[in-house]
């Protein structure tokens, strides 16, 4: 697939059958839900951020094949979550007190409404959508031996497949491994 007049800046695969779909971010504020098969045009394209789209994920527990479930985050300081059906988002994630781009998002392995997003400001929120929609359950800033906020850009977060483990990579080329605990819960359903 060719992007003309924009970069592309994330891909992802939804967990399907046939493995034909996957979703594009790019430069231009849209999100492109392309396949495999067809790379002269786009099935559909999702617009709504106001920023460049840093990266799309699509969520390991939501992937039926009509209906997958994404998020976006972008330098628009927002993280949307997407219904492949509905092409506008059905919900903007925005902490009030950030105030700069999101670098990276990432679902839990473990719980399907849980994910995680790092910001330019330094900062790890964890958000439960079952829990809460509006606020993230946790907002972590590093600090210095003194107590003192560290803003080192953070650049990407994952989730330990195998433990209570959240992992961040620094503008630095720093990693750091976070404990998290109680985020586990029953699965969500299509309803909630």
């Amino acid at each position: 697939m060719t992007f003309i007049q924009t970069g592309g800046l994330s891909i992802d695969f939804p967990v399907t059958e046939n493995g034909m779909i996957y979703f594009a971010a790019t430069e231009d504020c849209t999100i492109h839900r392309c396949s495999v098969s067809y790379s002269e045009q786009y099935y559909e394209t999702y617009n709504g951020h106001t920023g460049p789209i840093y990266k799309v994920r699509c969520n390991p527990f939501w992937h039926s094949i009509e209906c997958p479930i994404f998020m976006t985050c972008s330098y628009d300081w927002t993280v949307r979550i997407w219904k492949t059906k509905d092409l506008s988002e059905k919900l903007v994630c925005h902490e009030m007190t950030n105030k700069e781009q999101v670098n990276d998002v990432q679902w839990s392995p473990h719980t399907s409404s849980v994910f995680a997003s790092v910001t330019n400001d330094g900062r790890i929120e964890i958000w439960d959508l079952k829990k809460d929609n509006l606020n993230p359950l946790i907002i972590h800033f590093d600090t210095n031996p003194d107590g003192q906020k560290v803003n080192i850009p953070k650049t990407v977060v994952a989730f330990s497949r195998d433990s209570p483990v959240i992992l961040s990579g620094n503008s630095r080329g720093q990693v750091d491994v976070y404990r998290v605990n109680g985020l586990e819960h029953v699965q969500v359903s299509e309803k909630d």
